[in-house]
């Protein structure tokens, strides 16, 4: 066990090689033992054929149904890792946005007395903003699509759903917000923004 665990959790940003942050493009070389939550995800291919070694927690997301247990279950890998040695464990956009694992690894490592250090990423929010041409500053909120059911956007603000990772759940979403909005009620679709060739609006 190292004398002091630590964990250093990444953003890998939205999907192009370029909105690495260089100080994070420089710790993914260095580190010994690089953790990523998952491999699919526009920058993995690059990261490979860079060099940079890593291993993923996809086999998790086969192996359960629920994603909390996955979550759960990544960042007790997470912990358990940085007790053997020191870790940079990566998550797509930023560390802080939207990224349940992380919230639960910084959690449980501060019950445990694992130091943690975070590098900051371009967050698929700034993507999206950029590809929409939209200020955050204008009252927009962000609503996590899976959870509608307790935190549902207020009607008269412009909202950004996130979350919508399958159609099986982009019709849950379409049946919740149907409840809330009239059915004509216009909304744009935007996948893979910030991933040159790949994002669709």
């Amino acid at each position: 066990m190292p004398s002091q665990p630590k964990i250093t959790v990444a953003g890998l940003g939205p999907g192009a090689p370029g909105s690495l942050t260089l100080g994070t493009w420089e710790r993914l070389k260095a580190s010994p033992r690089v953790l990523l939550r998952t491999g699919i995800h526009p920058v993995v291919d690059w990261l490979r054929q860079e060099g940079v070694g890593f291993s993923t927690f996809d086999y998790i997301y086969e192996e359960e149904s629920d994603f909390q247990k996955v979550y759960a279950r990544i960042a007790e890998e997470v912990l358990s890792a940085a007790l053997k040695a020191e870790v940079l464990y990566a998550v797509p956009g930023h560390p802080l946005v939207a990224e349940e694992s992380v919230r639960l690894v910084i959690e449980m490592a501060k019950s445990a007395g694992i130091n943690i250090e975070i590098l900051p990423a371009m967050s698929f929010l700034d993507a999206l903003f950029l590809s929409l041409r939209v200020d955050p500053g204008t009252g927009l909120q962000i609503v996590d699509g899976l959870r509608l059911d307790q935190k549902p956007p207020l009607p008269g603000r412009p909202a950004v759903i996130t979350q919508v990772y399958s159609r099986l759940v982009a019709s849950d979403i379409k049946i919740s917000l149907l409840e809330i909005y009239p059915p004509e009620h216009r909304v744009t679709v935007v996948r893979g923004a910030g991933v040159p060739g790949e994002e669709r609006i």
